[in-house]
């Protein structure tokens, strides 16, 4: 007997579709055919799974904008339930959704396993493939190749699929597959995209004006990102040193040694910029000038750090509010601490003094009892 069915089912006559049989599937009523109920499946089967990706292909819900992918698998579900080949039990747009992802995943691996049994593959002497007999036997080999040919449909019709969702992500970049997501997180990012490029076209302008090529380096990228790291004092004592080493730089690239305000020469700083040599080459000078100039158009053309600096100190202000109301509380509760202490002291003085009375009490009572006992016996 068949696994799921009882056995009355099984021996009772099979129940004729009727307008009125709910049995019935859709778009087969008024028929006089019949199907027994062994016929509604409980899970997907190879047919349904290869009408599952037709539909799929057909209605391509990886293309549907965001909002409205549920929707399209809602809409496929009742498409494969109306479907006369479909024999299963109705079925959800999330259970839908749910089987091509596994059948999605399941294709992966198989797509990866097959490329790992292609790589084992090895040349013979006389140039023919060979596979190596020691990692599966005959018999797993034809099971595999009678699997592959029963599944061709399937795996050619998937393929496809597959490939025109992997040409969807390259287009969208990096997002996850059907993710349903809200627009502010892709407002957000394109709003950052384009914040970025105007940072970038403003600093090409800027070195454009000033006839300079940029000139990629490590170092610059390091030093703006620490510039956003450091305070006030910082940015102004990296401006004010690289304006100095600048003009040094200029000097050294003139052939003149010149003095500041002090009076001291400045060769020492010239050597040590161009690597110590005596006598710098043109390429290492404009290379120099390049980085530094570089540097001077990020500090120029990046935005005002007033902002940040001001919520920085606004964020500041509201830990050092949010400690004294910490301390304050720890005070109170000190004070409280310090006063049911103190009453507790004095319950345990009250406690004391009142069994100090009674034993004083029942000391004079006994004395007095052993009075009237001697008196007695006299």
């Amino acid at each position: 007997m068949p696994r799921g069915i009882r056995r009355d089912d099984l021996q009772a006559p099979p129940p004729v579709i009727t307008p009125s049989n709910p049995l019935s599937p859709p778009g087969a009523r008024g028929t006089s055919s019949a199907i027994p109920l062994a016929k509604k499946r409980q899970r997907f089967g190879q047919q349904e799974d290869l009408l599952l990706l037709q539909q799929v292909q057909l209605e391509a819900p990886y293309k549907a904008p965001h909002g409205t992918i549920q929707r399209t698998w809602d809409r496929m579900a009742e498409q494969l339930n109306a479907h006369p080949d479909f024999l299963m039990r109705l079925v959800k747009g999330s259970t839908v959704k749910a089987r091509f992802d596994t059948l999605l995943s399941r294709h992966r691996e198989w797509v990866g396993g097959k490329d790992i049994r292609i790589r084992g593959e090895g040349i013979s002497e006389d140039g023919e493939i060979e596979r190596d007999e020691g990692r599966e036997d005959t018999e797993e080999r034809e099971k595999r190749r009678k699997r592959d040919r029963r599944d061709g449909p399937f795996r050619g019709l998937m393929t496809e699929v597959v490939k025109q969702i992997d040409e969807i992500q390259a287009k969208e970049g990096d997002k996850t597959l059907l993710d349903d997501r809200g627009g502010e997180d892709a407002e957000g990012d394109r709003g950052y995209g384009q914040q970025r490029k105007r940072v970038y076209e403003e600093e090409e302008g800027a070195s454009r004006r000033l006839g300079r090529r940029r000139v990629g380096s490590s170092g610059a990228g390091l030093m703006d990102g620490e510039r956003w790291m450091m305070g006030r004092d910082g940015v102004g004592a990296q401006v004010s040193s690289s304006s100095h080493v600048r003009d040094n730089s200029v000097m050294v690239a003139n052939g003149v040694i010149g003095r500041n305000k002090g009076g001291f020469e400045e060769e020492a700083v010239g050597l040590s910029l161009l690597g110590g040599r005596d006598t710098p080459d043109l390429a290492t000078v404009q290379q120099a000038m390049g980085e530094l100039l570089k540097m001077q158009h990020v500090l120029a053309t990046r935005p005002s750090e007033g902002g940040l600096v001001k919520a920085l100190e606004t964020m500041n202000e509201a830990r050092l509010r949010e400690e004294e109301e910490r301390t304050k509380q720890r005070d109170l509760e000190l004070v409280i601490e310090k006063q049911r202490t103190k009453r507790r002291q004095m319950e345990l003085d009250f406690e004391r003094n009142e069994r100090k009375k009674d034993r004083e009490e029942q000391a004079k009572l006994i004395a007095g009892l052993l009075e009237r006992l001697q008196s007695a016996h006299n």
